[in-house]
């Protein structure tokens, strides 16, 4: 796929949110870009400079200090940014960046927004937004951004079902997989059971619901663990959490790590034996797939899942896990404790996740798809 019209293009990502080194725009995208043979730029917000990663040129134009801040000063910072770098091909992945990708657009470039999550719909869960004010910003946003998007040249979407009524690519988050190591060997399901949770920690997220489960397993008999890993959202949720722990006098038993890098994150998992991935029944995610899932898998992990469709596939036709309804959390502690006692059907559960990623849920799956619609986009824009 390389090729010298491909080695002269430049691409720039823009983000106002998300950390440098954030695994789907960096981690996945950035670097398979510059892997292949694309000069990649990425601009981010954080205050901790500019340099050169992993063959990424990464352009620091400083953390905002509030919230409207982001939105107008950094904005602008990011607009200029990009215009000084005059990319080939521009990709974006905030929702608050969008005024900006319509601008490169309208100035003849090539644009891709990247949405990472049904926007319109998450608003009605924005905490920081009146309640009342919800549903009016919604409407105006899903407005504005059918307006957008008929600028852009193309979309990329993240979840598993979104119409756009526009031409999208679905990039899911698969697992960077570089060889066999990275794979789980065989797990061990002997007392006592680790658990793990690794993303953000939060009330959407189902913490408490998931500490519910655990109390209730662990008052079931079962001498199990619980490696917490992430950073809440809002912080002053850790200190409910760790009250809740005291309570329950669950301290020995539960270990709270607060974010950490994902080697650091791996090591916990190659070490644990049950991952939690249980979220709330809101609109917003019943058609997201959480990308910590297939980590799980990854490492020889069965999952824990709420009972959505989507996981239908993935984890009940697979077999890789149980799918629990939010709502019934004696029912849920029932199946736990029963699949605890079935260690055959865990060592299936934990074999058949390894097979998944080996053979389908894997990022190199798409990459390809990624670097077909980069090369088309060029190729496109070369010829006109």
């Amino acid at each position: 796929m390389k090729s010298d019209k491909i080695n002269s293009a430049r691409v720039v990502h823009l983000t106002s949110v998300h950390p440098r080194y954030d695994i789907r725009i960096f981690e996945k995208q950035c670097r398979s870009l510059a892997k292949n043979g694309y000069d990649v730029h990425l601009i981010v917000a954080d205050s901790k400079g500019s340099e050169q990663q992993s063959g990424v040129n990464i352009h620091d134009i400083g953390r905002p200090k509030n919230r409207l801040s982001r939105f107008f000063s950094t904005t602008r910072a990011i607009y200029k940014k990009a215009l000084d770098l005059n990319a080939a091909v521009y990709q974006f992945h905030d929702p608050e960046l969008i005024p900006i990708g319509v601008s490169l657009a309208k100035k003849g470039y090539q644009v891709i927004y990247d949405i990472h999550e049904n926007v319109a719909v998450s608003i009605l869960d924005k905490f920081w937004i009146p309640k009342f004010l919800r549903p009016t910003i919604k409407r105006i946003y899903e407005q504005y951004e059918q307006y957008a998007i008929k600028h852009f040249s193309h979309l990329l979407v993240a979840p598993v079902e979104a119409d756009y009524g526009y031409g999208s690519t679905q990039i899911l988050n698969f697992p960077v997989v570089f060889d066999e190591t990275d794979f789980s060997k065989t797990k061990e399901f002997q007392f006592p059971i680790r658990f793990v949770y690794a993303g953000a920690v939060s009330r959407l997220r189902a913490v408490f619901e998931m500490l519910e489960i655990f109390n209730g397993i662990v008052e079931n008999g079962f001498d199990v663990h619980l490696d917490l890993i992430g950073h809440f959202q809002p912080a002053a949720l850790e200190l409910e959490v760790r009250e809740y722990i005291v309570a329950k006098n669950l301290t020995d038993r539960v270990a709270l790590h607060g974010y950490i890098p994902l080697n650091e994150v791996y090591t916990i998992l190659n070490n644990s034996h049950i991952g939690f991935s249980i979220l709330k029944p809101i609109k917003n995610y019943y058609n997201a797939i959480p990308t910590k899932i297939f980590d799980y898998m990854l490492k020889g992990i069965p999952v824990i899942t709420s009972d959505f469709p989507v996981y239908n596939y993935y984890v009940l036709k697979k077999n890789t896990g149980l799918c629990l309804n939010y709502n019934d959390l004696s029912g849920s502690i029932s199946k736990l404790s029963e699949l605890l006692g079935n260690v055959e059907l865990l060592n299936k559960m934990s074999s058949n996740g390894v097979a998944a990623v080996k053979n389908e849920f894997n990022w190199r799956s798409q990459e390809i798809k990624l670097l077909k619609l980069y090369d088309e986009i060029i190729t496109n824009r070369n010829q006109t």
